[in-house]
């Protein structure tokens, strides 16, 4: 498998509640329709971590952490460009800072 980890900021003018909607009820059920996409989690950053992770104003600095698994990199980049994944990716502008996103191609490994 193959997993990749995402970092997100909101897009600037958004609260972090309009985020969490758009990404729960609008961008979730785009990704869930990609029929290569094995496993999705999506992971709402709590305001409960202000200071723990920086942010501006006390805020943390990110609001929030996809993970998702794909059989393999190849399958990943093909369902990107398939016409599923090219909605996905569209919507993305919606609600995500286009430079608040850091992907992280990841090996998990269960300890426990």
């Amino acid at each position: 498998m193959f997993k990749v980890i995402y970092l997100v900021k909101r897009r600037p003018g958004m609260t972090h509640q309009e985020f969490v909607n758009h990404w729960y009820n609008v961008h979730a059920p785009l990704a869930c329709k990609s029929p290569i996409v094995k496993k999705y989690f999506t992971n709402e950053i709590k305001s409960e971590s202000k200071g723990v992770a920086g942010g501006a104003e006390g805020e943390p600095e990110w609001d929030g952490v996809s993970e998702l698994w794909f059989e393999s990199r190849e399958a990943m980049d093909k369902g990107f460009a398939s016409p599923a994944g090219q909605a996905d990716l569209a919507d993305i502008a919606n609600f995500v800072d286009p430079d608040g996103v850091i992907a992280l191609f990841v090996d998990e490994k269960q300890q426990m």
